[in-house]
């Protein structure tokens, strides 16, 4: 007789692997100085310099940092700022939250799109892949963000294909232009999805 594993189970596994990750991050926080790409998002909170910014009133709202790069994490960053202030930990900690976050949102799509096996093993696989850990709690580049939003538009898009409600297709779509405004490189794995999209799509009709 096949053992039928609670959904329960999984949860548990799934918060084990982020709590895991999470405490893993932690650990380098404080001990790796701070690279300027880590910090490039700080400079229109506290220089009013950007690559293009928008007047509103007397304000200027800065939007791309550079060509590529959206403002997105400075924007999320100025309330954190002004309540914990400036640091290492305030600094770095959201992104290593942001980084367990994606874990779990790799859990839920891997299960909507592959089976739950399939997303039990890819999930402690990237719970803990050090490559992954230390790029996102770090964050240089940055990918945290990136990562996030390329997790949770693809869960959403793919709730869609499954259950044909509009408001997953709308959000979807909501989170992958976020992540487009954070950082245009992710052109690349959206390339990527969508390669694989096509490739599965070919096999279907074989």
């Amino acid at each position: 007789m096949k053992r039928i594993v609670p959904d329960q189970t999984f949860r548990i596994f799934t918060f084990a692997c982020c709590l895991l990750f999470f405490a893993s991050g932690w650990l380098f926080l404080s001990h790796v100085g701070v690279q300027n790409d880590e910090a490039l998002f700080a400079s229109p909170l506290f220089q009013p310099k950007a690559a293009y910014m928008v007047k509103i009133g007397h304000s200027r709202l800065p939007l791309m940092l550079m060509s590529y790069l959206g403002t997105l994490k400075s924007l999320i960053y100025r309330p954190i700022f002004a309540v914990f202030g400036t640091g290492v930990y305030p600094m770095r900690a959201p992104m290593l939250l942001a980084g367990a976050a994606s874990i779990w949102l790799f859990f839920l799509f891997l299960r909507r799109a592959a089976g739950v096996r399939a997303a039990v093993i890819g999930c402690g696989l990237l719970a803990t892949d050090t490559l992954y850990l230390l790029t996102v709690a770090l964050d240089w580049g940055p990918v945290a963000l990136q990562h996030l939003l390329l997790l949770g538009g693809l869960l959403l898009l793919v709730g869609f294909y499954q259950t044909c409600q509009a408001p997953r297709l709308f959000w979807g779509c909501f989170l992958l232009g976020l992540g487009m405004w954070d950082k245009a490189l992710m052109t690349w794995m959206l390339g990527g999805a969508v390669v694989a999209v096509l490739s599965r799509h070919n096999e279907a009709d074989d």
